[in-house]
């Protein structure tokens, strides 16, 4: 069941729909529409949609094993999922134009175990059309007609979390498996360099977070804690003290002022710091 908390997690309501494992939550362009689903660890699951931010909900797909849930943030009814919906079948690549109404299937991709990445949809808010699909395997592709076609856009390593510029287009950031952590592309993934400058040997990106009032600005969750660049990953420096010794599982940086960066923990709640 989705949340909703209005003062920072200090508290919050539930918003439904009941019974979704693994719950992915997007939101419309239009205030108050909310899309939900359950995740990959239950395959066939609905997605379900709100007019009413989120006091009731209705069917709109009946049946997609959830990896990701995306709605363009300028477009309202505009959303694209990426799902499996039988284990061990190709992932389809499904796009919503009517809000929910109808789910074309726009691609499929073939997957190969093992798994390093929860997979998704990344939209570029700087270039309409232009996104990215990032399959469980770490393969990403990218798609200048909003999925239609993909091309390999991969980084030397299997990405397993991706953030986007979101005012330079073409400038797209991967996270990926040791010994480079991260990786910049300029060209939308055609090249790509190296951008773990400051990170110390070792560190694991576990999710990735762009400052959405500070676009050179960025936050990392990692093994070694929070990690921030204020210039576009040439360098990265260590961000706030006092975070228990547990495994991040995300993170999200708020617009602010104060500028502010929640992350998640596998056993010990959210934390919140302020820069």
């Amino acid at each position: 069941m989705a949340h909703q908390s209005k003062d920072l997690g200090k508290t919050w309501t539930a918003l439904g729909p009941t019974g979704l494992p693994e719950e992915v939550l997007t939101l419309d362009a239009e205030r108050g529409i909310l899309y939900a689903a359950g995740g990959i660890i239950s395959p066939g699951s609905p997605i379900f949609r709100s007019t009413d931010d989120g006091a009731t909900w209705s069917m709109s797909y009946p049946a997609l094993g959830l990896l990701d849930l995306t709605a363009d943030p300028k477009v309202s009814g505009a959303v694209w999922a990426l799902g499996l919906p039988e284990a061990g079948s190709s992932v389809f690549v499904v796009r919503s134009t009517d809000g929910g109404v109808t789910w074309p299937v726009i691609n499929q991709l073939t997957d190969e175990p093992p798994a390093v990445a929860a997979g998704g949809v990344f939209l570029s808010p700087s270039h309409p059309g232009m996104l990215y699909v990032l399959l469980p395997s770490g393969l990403l592709f990218a798609s200048a007609d909003g999925g239609g076609t993909l091309a390999a856009a991969q980084p030397p390593a299997p990405v397993t979390g991706l953030v986007v510029d979101p005012s330079a287009a073409g400038i797209v950031y991967a996270a990926t498996a040791l010994p480079q952590p991260v990786w910049r592309s300029l060209d939308h993934g055609a090249a790509w360099e190296p951008a773990s400058q400051g990170l110390p040997p070792g560190t694991s990106i576990v999710a990735l977070a762009i400052d959405p009032a500070y676009p050179s600005t960025f936050y990392a969750a990692t093994n070694r804690g929070v990690w921030v660049t204020d210039n576009r990953a040439l360098r990265w420096r260590q961000l706030g003290t006092g975070l228990p010794g547990v495994h991040l599982t995300a993170i999200v940086a708020l617009s602010g002022p104060p500028r502010t960066v929640i992350v998640g923990t596998a056993a010990a709640g959210a934390y919140s710091i302020t820069r």
